[in-house]
């Protein structure tokens, strides 16, 4: 008695070498035209947004680069910054000379 090392059909048909081949092609086609959508409607949006739309974003970036703010600098009181100077050049705190 031999054992079969064929996997049990359950009633279904067996299938060729040619149609595994169609099958894996087809699976192969679907994900390519799924790839080529995406990356045309990636190339569609660039378009949409560089040449299409191009005047509003230009205005857009024109207004971003004439705004102004003006910032008022955090100063310490005047009469500690001769020390803070020093301290940070490395001089010594007190005057060379008397």
């Amino acid at each position: 008695m031999t054992t079969s090392r064929r996997r049990p059909d359950n009633n279904r048909k067996a299938v060729s070498a040619q149609s595994r081949r169609s099958h894996i092609l087809g699976r192969l086609a679907m994900l390519s035209l799924a790839i080529v959508f995406v990356a045309g409607t990636i190339v569609f949006m660039l378009f949409n947004t560089t040449v299409i739309n191009a005047g509003a974003w230009n205005a857009k970036a024109e207004a971003t680069l004439n705004d102004t703010i003006a910032i008022k600098p955090k100063r310490l009181h005047t009469r500690h910054q001769p020390q803070l100077l020093q301290r940070a050049h490395g001089l010594p705190s007190r005057p060379l000379h008397d």
